[in-house]
């Protein structure tokens, strides 16, 4: 896994009209967050909004590989920062963050400041 690089505001907020599991509105779908990296790092939570049934076994696998690398490297993921996934157990992917203010969601689970996980195409 590695982290590097940035997209402009502009293109990120046309990736996330597109992708289904975007970060708009959780609309349909379940969400996960992550636990604990808040506590443990000082770093937001990381969320993924409408994410189909079927998929809830892989979404909590991302985020924990994901959270397990800000823990294991002391790294602070920014927004608009993309993040090249390669461990084994995924096909190679990458993501983006997207900044969600504390109460966005209208949500007591996202009530502090998180970062939401959008998988990039």
């Amino acid at each position: 896994m590695s982290a590097g690089g940035g997209l402009g505001p502009e293109l990120l907020a046309e990736l996330r009209r597109g992708a289904w599991l975007c970060g708009e509105a959780w609309r349909r779908g379940g969400y996960l967050t992550t636990s604990g990296l808040h506590e443990q790092a000082g770093h937001p939570e990381l969320a993924l909004l409408n994410v189909p049934g079927a998929f809830a076994p892989m979404a909590q696998q991302l985020l924990h590989e994901i959270g397990t690398y800000v823990l294991d490297t002391g790294s602070r993921l920014q927004a608009g920062e993309i993040f090249a996934l390669t461990h084994p157990k995924f096909a190679e992917m990458t993501v983006t963050f997207e900044r969600l203010a504390p109460g966005e969601l209208g949500s007591p689970d996202f009530g502090r400041e998180m970062l939401l996980v959008i998988p990039l195409p």
